[in-house]
């Protein structure tokens, strides 16, 4: 009797082995998947400062992603709602944790640069700012690092606009660019044409009248996505709007005033939709929206629309 009990101990020993061994695999081992989540709002007036000037406040907003998922997050997330996952994209894979949020924090600052430079241009405001050239985004290149401000390719300065595809055929490439405040001459053959360089044109502001600033309070928030929220939330501050409504969005914003696409919006419109009079999103993003009747939804095309229905709710 003894014997045989010991023989189902040890056959139960091992079968709980093998169960631990799985339950450590799908806790640990990573899948090819990531997900994005609803997060949270933050006014415009908890973003940026304005001298003399009262803060014309909107919502933008931000999600929460996470990549890649173990199997055991996959499963989890795809029992309560299967539309938050998708395939890990390159940037993910090619950019760890401490790379995604300093490209964030850049990719903030820029948006932000962008936004106070087209905002009081159509204000009629006075600001002054410089054009450094292109800012990599990207950890896909071992030469070229992250922050890297890129000035000339093969002695062809970088101007604003510039025709990337020029570059494409060439097989040794010397690059001058800017990193930590420093000149950096680099040359390489090319001799990998999958690497590709995720880069944004990069902006400083020198001075405006009035003065305005960026906080320094959310570190925790990064990327480009709330660029057009933050440009009109400037623009009617400067011209001291005031209206009773709420509005929030999400969109990335170019210099010439072009709303661009961005991740995470179906999440980012559960997270702010039920406090929000009005939501914009990018026009070319509409279709997204197909099954949802809500009239909310402000699609937005560029910075001009965007103030002409403001100034419309008047």
């Amino acid at each position: 009797m003894k014997k045989k009990n010991n023989e189902i101990l040890k056959k139960t020993l091992i079968i709980l082995s093998f169960a631990y061994f799985y339950l450590f695999i799908v806790s640990v081992y990573p899948t090819d998947y990531s997900t994005t989540l609803p997060g949270d709002t933050k006014a415009t007036e908890e973003i940026f400062k304005i001298e003399n000037h009262n803060v014309f406040s909107m919502d933008t907003i931000f999600v929460i992603t996470y990549s890649p998922l173990t199997y055991l997050q996959k499963s989890i997330i795809e029992f309560i709602s299967n539309d938050n996952i998708s395939k890990t994209n390159d940037f993910n894979k090619e950019n760890n944790n401490i790379e995604k949020y300093k490209i964030g924090q850049i990719q903030k600052q820029n948006s932000f640069n962008k936004s106070a430079i087209l905002a009081y241009k159509k204000a009629n405001k006075f600001i002054d700012y410089s054009f450094h050239g292109y800012v990599n985004l990207s950890n896909s290149s071992n030469d070229i690092k992250v922050g890297d401000i890129i000035r000339t390719i093969n002695d062809i300065e970088l101007v604003e606009g510039i025709d990337f595809q020029q570059f494409q055929s060439i097989n040794i490439y010397k690059i001058e660019l800017i990193r930590k405040n420093k000149m950096v001459r680099l040359e390489y053959q090319n001799q990998n044409p999958d690497i590709k360089l995720y880069l944004d044109s990069y902006y400083e502001i020198n001075s405006s009248i009035p003065a305005i600033s960026l906080s320094n309070e959310l570190d925790f928030i990064g990327g480009p996505s709330g660029g057009l929220i933050t440009a009109l939330s400037i623009y009617a501050s400067l011209k001291q709007l005031v209206l009773e409504y709420k509005i929030s969005g999400t969109g990335v914003i170019s210099l010439n005033g072009e709303v661009k696409p961005v991740g995470g919006l179906i999440q980012k419109y559960y997270t702010a939709y039920s406090n929000s009079d009005f939501f914009m999103i990018p026009s070319s993003q509409l279709e997204i929206f197909n099954s949802v009747e809500n009239s909310k939804i402000i699609p937005i095309s560029n910075f001009d629309e965007a103030i002409n229905f403001l100034e419309n709710l008047k």
